[in-house]
């Protein structure tokens, strides 16, 4: 069936109640505020992320569980990635309680893995429903709305960065590359690829316009390669490899897929010779150099060499590798 279902199919039934249309748009504000909020604007806010997140999250879930009731074993779709996610918060409690470091990174972790589980469930149970594609598109508004603004931010990083402040717009941490408010270029890119993602869904459900769709994912393709960002890239070049190989997409949606590691390389191209300031060193002299990967590289194999099972634990990795050789080299 083309475009993933049919129109009638897609838009499900009108007669909704108040706990579904509610966890609409909690669904929506927990895709988007989170990751609005900027990482520099100090420690309640920094902390702020993170209560909103859990308590939107929360109370989302808990909204689309009043709104209906799933068949019966709705979860075994989900089984792999639970247990991947019990796997991980087993080597968090095992290397906590080998190493006897501190609790804080280990409770940390382990409230991110249950929220993921239980973001997880959700998304299952959601998915055996007749209103399942209303779920995503709640999902992509948020996700899309909080794309935008760290577009907006990442603009002001790159053109302005005097203009940045710590309660609208982060300061960037890597040097002269657009981070938007979500705390590092990687993941930034990550972020834009999931939208990028999202609104391929969204016009292939017939829920966006062809023009807003070119629109909107131009702009995500630029900011993209703005970003600077190898992680960025790779996502590029898998949603070619999705556009490609996924026959349910419409034309449009395939070719501007297609067309996001071109646009988005480009863009890097632009950001590198031609908007950052004369004198001020590429993103390519500054990390990009074969010989500094190469170290890192090598240095991260002798960490896993030295402790192949537990390595340096939840959150230690970066301390472990700047006590190694590879800074000093």
């Amino acid at each position: 069936m083309n475009s993933f279902e049919v129109a009638g199919q897609l838009n499900g039934p009108t007669n909704e109640g108040f706990a579904t249309r509610l966890a609409y748009v909690l669904l929506a504000c927990a895709a988007c505020i989170p990751f609005v909020l900027p990482y520099s604007g100090g420690l309640i806010l920094h902390m702020a992320r993170y209560m909103a997140a859990a308590v939107l999250w929360s109370l989302a879930i808990s909204a689309m569980g009043l709104s209906g009731f799933a068949p019966g074993r709705w979860w075994r779709p989900g089984w792999p990635l639970l247990a991947a996610l019990l796997l991980l918060a087993g080597c968090a409690l095992g290397t906590w309680l080998w190493r006897r470091g501190p609790v804080g990174p280990t409770l940390q972790v382990l409230g991110v893995l249950l929220l993921a589980a239980a973001a997880l469930l959700a998304g299952l149970w959601a998915g055996t429903g007749p209103t399942r594609h209303r779920w995503i598109v709640a999902l992509a508004v948020g996700v899309l709305i909080a794309a935008a603004c760290n577009v907006a931010a990442g603009v002001v990083q790159i053109l302005a960065p005097e203009s940045a402040s710590p309660i609208w717009v982060a300061t960037s941490r890597v040097g002269n590359r657009m981070g938007g408010n979500v705390d590092h270029p990687n993941l930034l890119s990550t972020f834009l690829v999931l939208a990028l993602a999202l609104l391929a869904c969204l016009r292939a459900g017939g829920w966006l316009a062809r023009a807003a769709y070119l629109a909107l994912g131009l702009l995500l393709a630029t900011t993209l390669g703005a970003a600077s960002s190898r992680v960025g890239q790779f996502g590029a070049c898998l949603l070619m490899l999705w556009a490609l190989i996924d026959r349910r997409l419409q034309p449009w949606a395939r070719t501007l897929l297609v067309l996001v590691p071109l646009v988005s390389f480009g863009a890097h191209l632009a950001v590198e010779f031609s908007i950052r300031p004369e004198g001020q060193p590429t993103t390519s002299s500054l990390v990009g150099r074969p010989a500094f990967r190469l170290a890192i590289w090598e240095d991260s194999l002798r960490l896993i060499a030295h402790a192949p099972w537990l390595g340096a634990g939840f959150d230690g990795y970066n301390r472990a590798w700047a006590l190694s050789g590879a800074v000093q080299s």
